[in-house]
């Protein structure tokens, strides 16, 4: 072995302290000043000598520094300050590592030191920047980086804060994370979540969220999965984790509040097929568990204090080259008390003079014809139809009560039809089309009503004696029934109606004859009814 070179100053004696030692070269007037060189030769058959540079302990206040600073220059950039492990040559070798790090605390009231990796400050320009990175490696993964902050048995976990820069008068800093790209195969994932907790206690919450803003819109906030070719978009997934005491935890999805316009909307929205069909949208509850019910679902616009509340609107879209999607609206089936019912109710109002809201129910138009409102019975046999043209009612039985009235008007014809026939149950009926005239001169009346009454133009009818009064009616046809009876007799005779013939449409021929001994004294008159 070569003989060792030792540079030191003697001990200090019982006060003082010892000697300095610099290592330093000259100024220069004109040029660069002389460089300082430390290193250990190189070995054969050996490795390299170490070079250990370190502080003496000391046993009264703080410890001395070590100190690296590079070179100022009023001229140019200011020195580098590098600091490399030494490479290896060998076939499995590694390069060196580089350690930097604080002493440990030596009592338990201390801490240890702190380290900080910073650029400078700088007056005009930009700061330098910080890159902590593992190097690229060949036949071999990249080193990994990693930012933790050590355990503690007292007091709270130590924080781990990443912040942008601040800016006066641009944009602030940006933060960026993101995975490696896999060149060939997947890219490298990203995941944030808080550790899991002790015995006692609860996991640590995750915020993401944008800043305030004084003068502008604050930031958005984006989820999404990256668009990928041979290959479908990654899913995204928002889950609430099981618990096994109270109520599971909420999933809340909140639009922004505006003091002064309207509040920001809520979209849900499927992935469209560009060539096939679009995603599904479900919104559905859990199925409860051995006991309770399954979650309710509640679809509802907020109360207005100066308005109207907004509206609900459930719809499928327009379709072109098919038809429009169903929409079903169902309850569950039970097997245990009464099967679930569905309302639907229009709104009540409060307002003077107003009315309530209106219950609609209206089928699609086509260009044959419309669609049709059907209400089916539990086995789904229709019995309520409305059509275009007709609304059909088909039941074992049919009840109508109302508390005053009920009107039937048709444009043409009302047909009442019962093959045991038609029961009043005992009550009258009124309103039938009816009037009255008086035969003229020629034993002739017109009278297009149902029922009538005729006065006889004559008083005399002798004893015996017979006249026909042609009635000119458009409710008669060849095959209606028509009734004619004597309704008030004349003075002295005894009128009789010998016969009623209406071989003409609109025509009747009435015959009535006087059967008595002496001649009418008065006048006679008869009521005809007539039933197509």
């Amino acid at each position: 072995t070569s003989g060792a070179v030792t540079i030191r100053s003697i001990n200090a004696g019982a006060a003082g302290m010892s000697g300095l030692l610099i290592f330093s070269s000259g100024t220069s007037s004109s040029g660069n000043t002389g460089a300082i060189f430390i290193g250990t030769g190189h070995a054969t058959g050996g490795r390299g000598g170490s070079i250990s540079i370190s502080v003496g302990m000391g046993n009264s206040a703080f410890g001395g520094q070590l100190s690296l600073k590079s070179g100022d220059s009023s001229g140019g950039n200011g020195g580098d300050v590098t600091i490399v492990t030494g490479q290896s040559f060998s076939s499995g070798g590694s390069s060196g590592a580089l350690s930097l790090g604080s002493g440990n605390a030596g009592h338990a009231a201390s801490k240890s030191g702190d380290v900080s990796v910073s650029s400078g400050s700088t007056t005009s320009g930009d700061s330098g920047d910080v890159t902590l990175a593992s190097g690229p490696s060949t036949n071999g993964q990249g080193g990994a980086v990693s930012l933790s902050v050590g355990a503690g048995d007292s007091g709270q976990g130590g924080l781990l804060s990443l912040t942008g820069g601040k800016a006066s008068t641009l944009t602030g800093g940006s933060i960026v994370v993101t995975s490696g790209e896999g060149t060939a195969t997947t890219s490298g994932a990203v995941t944030i979540r808080s550790a899991n907790s002790g015995v006692l206690g609860v996991s640590g919450r995750l915020v993401f969220s944008s800043g305030t803003s004084k003068g502008g819109n604050s930031g958005g906030l984006y989820l999404g999965s990256g668009a990928a070719t041979g290959g479908r978009g990654g899913m995204i997934s928002i889950a609430v984790g099981s618990g096994t005491s109270g109520a599971g935890g909420e999933v809340r999805v909140a639009a922004g509040r505006s003091t002064d316009n309207t509040g920001g909307a809520v979209s849900i929205q499927s992935g469209e097929g560009t060539a096939t069909t679009s995603g599904a949208v479900t919104i559905r509850s859990a199925n409860s568990g051995a006991a309770g019910a399954s979650g309710k679902l509640v679809f509802s616009s907020g109360t207005a204090k100066t308005g109207n509340s907004g509206g609900v609107f459930i719809g499928s879209g327009a379709a072109t080259g098919g038809r429009g999607g169903l929409v079903s609206i169902g309850v569950g089936s039970a097997d245990t008390g009464g099967g679930g019912s569905i309302y639907i109710t229009a709104g009540a109002s409060t307002a003077t003079s107003s009315i309530g809201g209106s219950v609609y129910l209206r089928p699609g138009a086509g260009a044959g014809s419309g669609g049709s409102v059907v209400i089916c019975k539990a086995d789904g046999t229709a019995v309520f139809t409305v059509a275009d043209s007709a609304v059909d009612i088909v039941s074992d039985t049919v009840s109508v009560t109302t508390s005053s009235s009920i009107d039937l008007v048709a444009e043409t014809t009302i047909s009442l039809m019962a093959n045991s026939g038609i029961s009043f149950e005992g009550t009258a009926t009124s309103g039938f089309e009816k009037a009255s005239t008086v035969v003229t001169g020629g034993n002739a009346a017109t009278m297009n009503y149902q029922f009538g009454v005729l006065t006889s133009s004559t008083s005399t009818l002798q004893a015996g004696a017979s006249e026909t009064i042609t009635l000119t009616n458009s409710r008669i046809t060849t095959s209606s029934v028509v009734i004619v009876s004597i309704q008030q007799k004349c003075t002295s005779g005894e009128v009789m109606v010998q016969s009623v013939t209406y071989t003409t449409s609109g025509v009747a021929l009435i015959e009535v004859k006087n059967m008595g001994s002496f001649a009418c004294a008065s006048t006679y008159k008869l009521v005809f009814a007539v039933f197509a």
